[in-house]
């Protein structure tokens, strides 16, 4: 099973931290995973601590921009919210996650973390039908809506996603779009050996 390289940190591009020993010394404000992501919260302790010192952690916690409007208690998507809508300036999550986001946002950026990589854990992944080059058959074209009156599904697409998302930047939305479209074409951001691929 493929494991994933530890933690990352995704920051804005207007930040000035370079390392995570930066972001923990500085007044940045941070966002991570919540209490009730155990798991991973577990993980970025554990992996902050060992390359950081003890307590290195709860240092950077005591500056986590806690609960805030339109957090969904899921980092993989709340950590680049926040970071996009100026709620926090840093976010401590995946290495992969943040490598993607940055790709994703031209207002992010990715600063990768010496000696993370031990510390990363396996990735439940499988393949399914019409996923890739070696698969059965070829993926639908997802390319106009179902009923063909509305349109190309990126409009389709961005009209559900805005009204699901009321309130929402137009940067989110567009990204949310453009990673939807990607996996209902089956081309995940992803290769098989779990680098993003460019």
């Amino acid at each position: 099973m493929p494991k994933h390289k530890g933690l990352g940190l995704l920051v804005r591009s207007d930040a000035e931290i370079m390392s995570l020993t930066q972001l923990i010394n500085s007044d940045t404000r941070v966002v991570f995973a919540t209490p009730w992501e155990r798991g991973a919260r577990a993980q970025y302790k554990k992996t902050i601590d060992a390359l950081a010192g003890k307590d290195a952690f709860e240092k950077l916690a005591r500056r986590e921009i806690g609960n805030f409007g339109g957090r969904l208690k899921i980092q993989h998507r709340d950590v680049p919210y926040a970071l996009v809508t100026g709620q926090a300036e840093a976010g401590v999550i995946f290495g992969h996650l943040a490598a993607f986001y940055a790709q994703a946002f031209p207002s992010l950026r990715y600063v990768e973390v010496p000696g993370a990589a031990p510390f990363g854990q396996a990735i439940a992944a499988s393949k399914g039908k019409g996923a890739g080059p070696e698969a059965e058959e070829p993926a639908p074209d997802y390319g106009q809506a179902p009923n063909h009156k509305r349109g190309p599904i990126d409009r389709t697409l961005r009209d559900a996603l805005e009204d699901l998302f009321d309130g929402f930047e137009d940067e989110w939305l567009d990204y949310l779009a453009r990673s939807v479209r990607t996996i209902a074409q089956g081309r995940l951001p992803l290769t098989s050996a779990g680098e993003i691929r460019t």
